[in-house]
């Protein structure tokens, strides 16, 4: 089946504040996205693609309501086509409501949750577990992102046990650059991949864990030889497509420079006219320029694909491949690559797969 991810960010708008969030660098306005744009995007994406995977994002998703997902989900099966959803949201606004909805309908949900420090860094604690108890009670499965500070760089072990003991899978996502967000302003490179490693070294040889822990998972499998690897590590401008409230399209939720938008749902035939875009040339012929500097210098090219097209903008253009993302990628990718046959592997979760 040919398949395409669209991330719809429903909204700029969000009840928390969280002290790290890149979408203050756009405002936090209260406007919401509109049924009918779905519609329409469905309508001029079927055209081209059997299998739409939608990613329901913001701000915060469920300020729009349990009866705009109930409409979705209507307009969702007048298409013969294959559909699946997944959404990432704060967890404060989940109810018994959205929860039997999206058990019914399948969706595949995320959340956001920072562990110990996460009244310091997001707040609401307390709404946040409730959502999370909501989640566990309708049977879904748990999965966290959780993104790092300069604090828990001394006690990312205990991060790991909190989650490990709580029973949810979390991603640990570094700090990334965007407006008033610089990633080298809270720690450096070294320091990040130091902690990330030791860690590493620790999760591996966990026997009571019980949980899924990212990026590692992925990192592992691509040493191994599998095919599991997240969208910075692959080449995603033909897999993804994001639209906005009023309908512009962009390469994803980060890269929303209006250079790279790829114009209007309501100005195109067809969802592949988008590739014709002055917007798509322009992050496509930067990144070709840059991937291909990656492949002539860096030997692990196979496995990063040249990282992520927003970090690498956002530091320094795109011009360069020297930027945060991809030198953690190199330290602690190359650290589990030249010591993989040495790791004595107790984890269960990946003792019986790797």
């Amino acid at each position: 089946m040919t398949k395409i991810n669209l991330i719809l960010k429903t909204t700029n708008d969000c009840n928390l504040r969280c002290s790290y969030c890149y979408n203050a660098c756009h405002e936090y306005h209260h406007h919401f996205m509109e049924a009918e744009l779905v519609d329409l995007l469905m309508k001029k994406t079927i055209k081209d693609y059997d299998w739409l995977h939608f990613i329901w994002h913001g701000g915060e998703p469920l300020l729009l309501g349990v009866n705009f997902y109930k409409n979705v989900i209507e307009i969702e099966k007048r298409y013969n086509v294959k559909v699946t959803n997944a959404l990432q949201t704060n967890a404060t606004l989940l109810t018994d409501e959205y929860a039997k909805l999206f058990v019914e309908n399948q969706f595949g949900i995320g959340f956001s949750y920072d562990g110990y420090n996460n009244e310091e860094t997001r707040g609401q604690t307390e709404l946040v577990l409730n959502g999370i108890n909501v989640l566990k009670c309708f049977g879904f499965r748990l999965r966290a992102i959780k993104v790092v500070l300069k604090e828990d760089l001394k006690n990312l072990k205990s991060t790991y046990r909190h989650f490990n003991n709580l029973g949810i899978d979390v991603r640990l996502n570094a700090i990334f650059g965007c407006g008033t967000i610089n990633s080298h302003s809270n720690y450096s490179c070294e320091d990040f991949g130091n902690a990330m490693k030791d860690l590493f070294c620790y999760w591996i040889e966990d026997e009571k864990c019980s949980i899924q822990l990212q990026p590692f998972e992925n990192y592992l499998s691509m040493a191994m030889g599998g095919k599991h690897r997240d969208c910075a590590n692959a080449s995603c401008l033909l897999s993804f497509i994001s639209m906005d409230i009023n309908g512009d399209l962009y390469p994803c939720t980060r890269l929303y420079e209006r250079n790279f938008c790829y114009g209007n749902i309501r100005d195109i035939k067809s969802i592949k006219d988008i590739y014709q875009s002055k917007g798509f040339e322009n992050i496509a012929v930067n990144s070709i320029q840059r991937r291909k500097k990656c492949l002539d210098e860096c030997s692990l090219f196979a496995y990063c694909q040249g990282g992520c097209n927003h970090d690498a903008y956002v530091e320094n253009g795109g011009q360069s491949n020297k930027f945060f993302s991809c030198a953690v990628f190199k330290d602690i990718f190359n650290f589990i690559l030249n010591n993989l046959h040495s790791f004595n592997i107790k984890n269960p979760m990946i003792k019986n797969n790797y």
